[in-house]
């Protein structure tokens, strides 16, 4: 009887162990849209604040505003992984890692001047 007790009982926390909540092995991946009218990023946001402010504003505006590295860029599907805030000829900020070769390099052109995405391989 007391064998049959420990097996019952190992079987029990066997499946206790298996139904418990695992957090899943592959984090949510975030995505991010340059082009979308509401990003931070878009010329709609980033042109009244060019206009308001010049680089001053452009620049707090990515200093509160932060591009994500490790999300997703929506308009390729690509993974970011470094970002530079360039605004008249003059890199205000930047975050991550540079992609050396240009093919893992997009610049998106804004009224400021211009937003060059570093991207995986």
């Amino acid at each position: 009887m007391m064998k049959i007790s420990v097996h019952a009982a190992l079987f029990l926390f066997v499946v206790a162990g298996l139904l418990r909540d695992v957090p899943p092995a592959v984090p949510d991946v975030v995505a991010y849209s340059f082009s979308a009218p509401s990003s931070p990023s878009s010329e709609e946001t980033t042109g009244p604040i060019y206009q308001a402010g010049d680089c001053p504003a452009i620049q707090q505006h990515f200093t509160n505003n932060p591009i994500p590295v490790g999300a997703i860029d929506t308009d390729n599907g690509r993974e970011i992984i470094g970002w530079e805030i360039w605004c008249d000829d003059l890199m205000l900020l930047e975050d991550g890692m540079k992609a050396v070769d240009p093919a893992n390099q997009r610049t998106i052109l804004r009224s400021f001047g211009h937003i060059k995405v570093h991207y995986a391989s």
